[in-house]
Formats: C-alpha cells, structure tokens, sequence
C-alpha cells in the first residue's frame, strides 16, 4: 500500500467550519506505481504537456492487479483514550459515488430545496438525508465502528 498526502479544498473548508483543528487525508493506493506516476505528473505540470499516458497505464495495471475499489474512512478523536468511531464508506469505483452525489444535487434542484446558483455540496444538500440515501443505495455501504 502506498499512501499518498492530498487534501482536497472542501475538506480544508469544512474542517475550518466545524473548528476542527488539524486534518490529515491521504489517497491510498494497493501499490506504487499510480502513486509514483501521479507525482511524477504534478511535478513535470506545464501548461503544453498533457501527456496522461503513463498515468493511464499505471491506473489500467492497478485495476488489473488489485481489482476496482474505492474507499473513505473517517475517524474524528475527541481527546479521550477510547480511540475515535470510525465512519468507513466503500465502493466500486468513486465515480459512482459521483454519480449518486450528482443526482441527489440534481433532486433537491428540482424540487426546489436548492437555491439557483453554484453551490458547495456541504452547503446545499442536507447531511443526514443525503447519508441515509446513500446507505440505502446499492452503489455504496457504510459502516460505522
């Protein structure tokens, strides 16, 4: 396993909002190869080199490899010894998770629950309805230890 430090600006955005202090998130990948070409990309970024293809072939041979899977665990400590509840979501592939994000967003548009405009999905859709639709929903599961 390789994991691989990225912080995402929502994350940054809602740790800020909820006080929470200090944020550690990492991609994690079964190997090094996607990892090693994803920095070897970021590094060499330049606005007339859009050349993915080792990228592609390093995330082709993961798949094959390791299978498709996709995951998020949360854990938030509260300063006691009891060691935090872990919140841990798994999928196939998170472009479902999008998938199911994208039209739950395009539900609450339709019937009115959201506000013209560009929205943060934190902002604009409720956390509890959305959770519990996607814990019904095939396309994910959730577990909560």
């Amino acid at each position: 396993m390789t994991a691989f430090p990225y912080l995402p600006t929502e994350a940054a955005r809602l740790a800020g909002t909820a006080g929470i202090r200090r944020l550690h998130w990492y991609t994690v990948f079964g190997g090094t190869r996607p990892a090693e070409e994803l920095a070897m990309a970021w590094a060499l970024d330049t606005t007339d080199t859009t050349d993915t293809t080792e990228l592609v072939r390093a995330a082709d041979e993961h798949v094959r490899r390791h299978g498709s899977w996709y995951g998020q665990e949360f854990r938030l400590w509260n300063a006691t010894d009891d060691g935090p509840p872990t919140l841990t979501l798994r999928a196939e592939d998170s472009y479902e998770l999008s998938g199911f994000l994208a039209a739950t967003a395009a539900q609450h548009v339709l019937a009115g629950r959201v506000k013209p405009g560009v929205h943060y999905a934190a902002d604009a859709l409720d956390p509890e309805s959305t959770a519990t639709a996607l814990a019904a929903d095939p396309v994910a599961e959730l577990e909560l230890n």
